[in-house]
């Protein structure tokens, strides 16, 4: 959930306005949406993917960690009240993190204040001194995209290492150097669940409209000639509604095959979430009349396809990524994957970190 700046005030007031009616978690998609989003991923993952992702404890740790960028939030001191209402004053933790779970997009396509979405910026501060050329500045707009790319990288990374490590296991001339690199495999495989966990956050909450639009918690003040509602029903769709009511097996049972989009990671997260930014006005329309308190099929429909979405993104990333990391470099001088993998080079431990 948006948890920062006007937008997280407003939606924490909404479920706070609504929690008789509609208790649900502070969380985006809620810890059971998340969890599910990543089992699903995971699940769903090709034989081709090394075999220590697929394990079930694997599974299990993955989709537990799917919910940690929400779980760790709120790290700054208590300030006041007492449960359920207890506040915390904002730490540098929650500051430089929170507007990673969003992006306000208006209906145009354009990011709040008009900048274009596409093509990504090379970094962040390069996204930052175009929106603040407009008034903006990526804290108040959000960041999301950034976050997928970023964390996306870092799993291709690990892959990198997993295959160099993977080789360098078979090729060792001493006992001394296989139990180097076998140490190092299992390190770069914790590491790599981790990451993979931490970063199926973001995909998740990429699959969500209202994560990606200007209507974040009702349609808001903007021209609204399908009289949307404008109730705050962020928090009920992602949190309570899908533990109440969506199908870990009908999310399961939706998800497409494999989809390559033949394209770099940065255009296939603008393309993943213009698409989520096309269903917005789905899930209004769906949720305008019961605003998401019962289990009515059109609803239900919409969050589940949803899910499901989020969970095929998740998967097709992950295949990308193991694919596309052996076409990198590991180690210092940098060393390319595929020369160790042919044979080309041999890593040794001086090759790997040669300081």
């Amino acid at each position: 959930m948006k948890h920062s700046n006007a937008r997280g005030a407003a939606i924490l007031a909404g479920l706070l306005s609504g929690a008789m009616l509609v208790p649900a978690p502070v969380l985006a998609w809620g810890h059971t949406g998340h969890v599910m989003l990543s089992k699903i991923a995971i699940q769903k993952l090709p034989d081709e993917i090394p075999a220590f992702v697929r394990t079930a404890q694997a599974i299990q740790e993955i989709s537990e960690l799917g919910a940690e960028a929400d779980v760790s939030k709120s790290t700054g001191n208590y300030t006041t009240g007492e449960y359920p209402a207890v506040r915390t004053a904002l730490a540098i933790h929650d500051a430089e993190r929170d507007n990673g779970h969003f992006v306000d997009l208006n209906d145009d396509g354009t990011v709040l204040g008009g900048v274009p979405f596409s093509p990504l910026q090379l970094s962040r501060r390069d996204y930052d001194t175009q929106l603040r050329a407009v008034g903006q500045n990526q804290y108040f707009v959000g960041y999301l995209q950034y976050n997928m790319v970023d964390h996306w990288q870092q799993i291709r990374k690990d892959f990198a290492y997993i295959r160099a490590f993977t080789k360098a296991i078979q090729t060792a001339p001493t006992a001394s150097d296989r139990a180097f690199f076998q140490y190092q495999l299992q390190l770069r495989q914790i590491l790599t669940l981790r990451d993979i966990g931490y970063w199926t956050h973001f995909v998740a909450d990429g699959s969500q409209p209202m994560h990606v639009s200007v209507h974040f918690n009702g349609w808001g003040n903007y021209p609204n000639p399908n009289n949307y509602t404008t109730a705050p029903i962020h928090a009920p769709f992602e949190g309570n509604f899908v533990k109440s009511f969506v199908s870990f097996d009908a999310v399961a049972a939706a998800v497409p095959a494999y989809s390559d989009c033949n394209c770099a990671i940065e255009q296939r997260v603008v393309t993943y979430l213009q698409a989520t930014l096309a269903q917005t006005g789905a899930v209004y329309a769906a949720g305008s009349t019961d605003l998401y308190v019962n289990p009515l099929p059109g609803e239900v429909n919409i969050a589940t396809a949803r899910l499901a979405a989020g969970a095929a993104e998740i998967r097709d990333q992950i295949v990308d990524a193991w694919r596309q990391s052996a076409r990198i470099t590991v180690g210092f001088p940098l060393i390319k994957v595929s020369d160790i993998e042919n044979g080309t080079v041999l890593l040794t431990p001086s090759r790997f970190a040669g300081d």
